[in-house]
């Protein structure tokens, strides 16, 4: 019997200043940036970086197939 295809995936790095905690498409990550090369479905996210002050910052990535894609922001700008 053939084994189901893997799901594509594609990395997020994500920095912020100061350091800021991270969700993706509404759930919190484990850890607090920096984050460096999570894996992630192919597809698009919404990346929230949340600084310790509550200040909030949303972009939208597309992961692609083995590549990686960056958020970083500096939070009071």
């Amino acid at each position: 019997m053939a084994r189901p295809a893997a799901a594509a995936t594609g990395f997020l790095t994500a920095n912020a200043l100061p350091w800021a905690h991270v969700e993706v498409d509404g759930r919190r990550l484990p850890r607090h940036t920096p984050v460096v090369r999570a894996p992630l479905p192919v597809g698009a996210h919404t990346v929230v970086l949340i600084s310790p002050t509550g200040e909030r910052h949303e972009a939208r990535v597309t992961i692609e197939k083995g590549a990686e894609a960056r958020v970083v922001h500096r939070f009071g700008r």
